[in-house]
């Protein structure tokens, strides 16, 4: 899926078996933007908040969501 959706290959794409290895990775990151389909990771405690939270919802699911941008596509996913 990964391939197919011909991601830059300098942008890292982490995988975690939860969601405190997740948060944890991503404070280690040094990143400026995380893109997710959890809100669940943005609202952890220990979500570092000078990141740009980016909310990746493609099926509408968190139509509510207002505390980051929230986007439908990845062609939306522009900061």
């Amino acid at each position: 899926w990964l391939k197919a959706m011909a991601f830059d290959p300098e942008i890292p794409i982490i995988f975690c078996d939860s969601r405190e290895e997740k948060v944890a990775r991503i404070r280690e990151s040094g990143c400026h933007t995380l893109i997710d389909d959890l809100p669940e990771v943005y609202l952890s405690p220990e979500f570092p908040r000078s990141i740009t939270f980016l909310l990746f919802d493609p099926s509408n699911s968190h139509a509510e969501w207002a505390i980051s941008p929230r986007i439908q596509s990845w062609h939306e996913a522009t900061v």
